[in-house]
């Protein structure tokens, strides 16, 4: 077989080196200019550094409201006598004042003692709210909450809902003009026997328990101030029991004031 020219043979070896060379730049592309594994990688740091960015931008921007807090209310009380031979539904000034413990729970604790008074007569078998004309007794009413509230805190105040028991304490006595041998509601009683039995009516049948429903809403005047109104509905668990309904309910609607 006849040798190749020299000038065959060089250009067959240079052929041979562009072919070499030609597959190593491929392979190293397909290593660095491919989407393998260096770039996902690249790509899965790129979408974690976009969440951390998004993470410490996000900033919550409503109210802060510490743990604990105090608060006091001011406003009218609503006393539901279904009874229209006596006196109708007399309306009392309530006074009271409380805490918010434990705000950072879903629910908090909001205990509150609320103080009001009110004229009572007897009436045979209860103690019915009367008109200063027919007053038999004064009482001094002190009403302890033991509610569970959840706070929606917005931008610039806050919401809360919830509920719970009311316990009302209550001390009956002859009031001003009234002399204890005065005659009393039943016939052949007197005032003082009247106000004895309007006390022992307080406390039996369950007529001093309340479950009630609260609302709220306060906005933030001042740094360390919030100021709304709160209402209160309260379902007399002894006159249900005894078959009165609603007779003897409260509803209380006020200022409430609260220091942060």
């Amino acid at each position: 077989m006849p040798e190749m020219p020299d000038a065959l043979k060089n250009k067959s070896c240079i052929l041979k080196i562009l072919m070499l060379s030609l597959c190593f730049f491929s392979f190293a592309g397909e290593g660095e200019g491919s989407p393998g594994m260096g770039e996902e990688n690249s790509r899965q740091k790129d979408r974690q550094n976009k969440i951390i960015v998004k993470t410490e931008n996000f900033t919550d921007n409503r109210i802060k409201f510490p743990d604990t807090s105090f608060f006091f209310t001011l406003g009218p009380a609503l006393y539901v006598n279904t009874d229209s031979s006596t006196a109708p539904s007399p309306l009392s000034f309530s006074a009271g004042a409380g805490f918010d413990l434990f705000n950072r729970n879903f629910l908090n604790f909001q205990p509150k003692l609320s103080f009001f008074t009110g004229y009572y007569l007897w009436d045979g078998e209860n103690a019915r709210p009367a008109e200063v004309e027919n007053r038999t007794a004064l009482a001094l009413s002190f009403l302890l909450d033991l509610n569970a509230t959840h706070i929606f805190r917005l931008k610039k105040g806050i919401i809360q809902a919830g509920g719970g028991l009311g316990v009302l304490a209550r001390g009956a006595f002859l009031a001003g003009g009234v002399s204890s041998g005065d005659s009393g509601g039943e016939e052949g009683s007197t005032a003082a026997e009247d106000v004895k039995s309007i006390n022992r009516w307080f406390y039996k049948k369950l007529n001093f328990l309340y479950p009630n429903l609260c609302f709220s809403w306060q906005h933030a005047f001042t740094e360390r101030y919030l100021a709304g109104f709160e209402a209160k509905a309260y379902f007399p668990l002894g006159a249900a029991l005894d078959g009165r309904g609603l007779d003897s309910a409260m509803v209380f609607f006020g200022v409430k004031i609260n220091r942060r």
